[in-house]
């Protein structure tokens, strides 16, 4: 798990990590003044981020999770040859209806769930 509660930048934290299955973040405290802009992008495999306290909504780039192919049901022969939008964000509980509400958050609120639902 990673602790990024002191981070106040975190462009390109896991860019072009095309292999990358699961992203596990233990605190994401991110202010409107910190940068979250390609996050994840080129994560090619990412199927599932877990987010395991939120004190506020962090605001994402609409590129936070470009070409992540499981997030978007995109098709790739390579990493998603069926094109499954069958990635998940775990975040807590409470935070799941504003998350899903969230600007760039939003384009990924079917895949948004509860982290009580996560099984490890």
């Amino acid at each position: 798990q990673l602790d990024t509660s002191r981070a106040t930048n975190m462009d390109t934290m896991f860019y072009n990590c095309k292999n990358l299955k699961t992203i596990d973040i233990t605190e994401m405290n991110i202010t409107s003044s910190s940068s979250v802009s390609y996050f994840a992008s080129d994560c090619y495999s990412l199927t599932k981020l877990i987010i395991r306290n939120m004190t506020t909504i962090p605001t994402i780039s609409n590129y936070a999770f470009y070409n992540c192919y499981h997030f978007t049901g995109t098709t790739n022969a390579t990493y998603n040859p069926q094109g499954l939008k069958d990635g998940r964000i775990y975040v807590p509980d409470d935070k799941v209806d504003a998350l899903k509400t969230a600007t760039n958050w939003s384009t990924y609120a079917d895949i948004i769930v509860p982290l009580s639902t996560l099984v490890e």
